[in-house]
């Protein structure tokens, strides 16, 4: 079973190989799965952290969030040091979304608490959107 703890270690990893902190990467993950560690880990498996333009040519934006987008692994690897295009970020940022759909599978999803106050006790915000509950009367 994948703890809270893992998922930190890994985040906290990532965060550190890109020189951002994990409230950054974070960030930049639909707000639908940040709110279960279990989705987070299942994104963390599908995407690698990606630079818009690469470090290789712009090592003074390596740290830049603006300069950081989630990509899936494998489109990632394959552009290789070459620069995103306008519309490889377009590309990257609906897959984000509907990924990120696949992953959390509910519109009414309730969010790990344990994960919940991880996040809150390190001051990282929340964009969590809770549907609205319409009472049903027949």
């Amino acid at each position: 079973m994948v703890t809270v703890d893992d998922v930190i270690s890994r985040l906290d990893s990532r965060a550190y190989n890109h020189g951002v902190g994990v409230d950054v990467l974070l960030d930049k993950i639909p707000s639908n799965v940040v709110d279960s560690h279990l989705e987070v880990n299942d994104w963390l498996d599908q995407k690698d952290v990606s630079h818009i333009q690469p470090v290789s040519t712009h090592p003074h934006l390596q740290s830049d969030p603006d300069n950081i987008i989630w990509e899936d692994s494998s489109v990632n690897r394959a552009r290789g040091a070459d620069s995103m295009s306008e519309l490889d970020v377009l590309s990257a940022q609906l897959d984000n979304q509907l990924d990120a759909d696949l992953i959390d599978g509910s519109p009414l999803d309730i969010p790990d608490n344990d994960w919940i106050d991880v996040l809150v006790d390190n001051d990282i915000p929340l964009d969590i959107e809770f549907p609205d509950f319409q009472p049903m009367f027949f």
